[in-house]
């Protein structure tokens, strides 16, 4: 299908997701929006390509969270990461399947502390860590000496829980 960045596209303000791209006018959008209102609800709304895959992304993107050294070794060796680089008291590298668009899973270490976020794939090096160095996630822990350690994830639907690492004392 053809379309331009102005297309009319159907967009769900509730989930944050694109419905559909039109073709035609915005009267077209406009009709194809009420039929798919009865499917979808109320929440539904013509915008631009452009508009909607920014929404879109936008809506995809998370604060800094600080995560465990498991977590960590299980998303560098989950698959291959991408643009994984370090310097001297930082490292970062991103998750090479996408989540929405152009936005990753992002993983930032600064000295001995790990933390994680969504965002673009785009981010270089040194804005990640500035994005971590930035977040309430580093300055609360720097600020709480008694802080707990990041939980281990609990075991998912599959029954599967984190792998063992060579970090897991048997």
């Amino acid at each position: 299908m053809n379309f331009s960045n102005s297309s009319p596209t159907i967009f769900c303000t509730r989930t944050k997701q694109i419905v559909g791209v039109c073709k035609g006018s915005a009267e077209d959008a406009a009709e194809r929006l009420v039929k798919l209102r009865s499917e979808y609800g109320p929440d539904l709304v013509v915008v631009s390509w452009e508009e909607a895959w920014e929404c879109a992304e936008a809506a995809a993107r998370t604060e800094p969270v600080e995560i465990n050294e498991k977590a960590w070794v299980y998303a560098l060796n989950v698959l291959p990461p991408l643009a994984w680089q370090s310097t001297a008291d930082a490292e970062s590298f991103k998750v090479s399947e996408p989540i929405q668009g152009t936005i990753v899973s992002i993983y930032v270490r600064l000295g001995d502390r790990r933390f994680t976020f969504d965002d673009s794939a785009r981010l270089r090096h040194e804005e990640c860590c500035a994005r971590v160095r930035d977040s309430r996630a580093f300055a609360d822990k720097a600020d709480d000496c008694s802080a707990k350690p990041t939980p281990e994830p609990e075991e998912g639907p599959s029954g599967h829980g984190w792998p063992l690492s060579r970090f897991d004392k048997v």
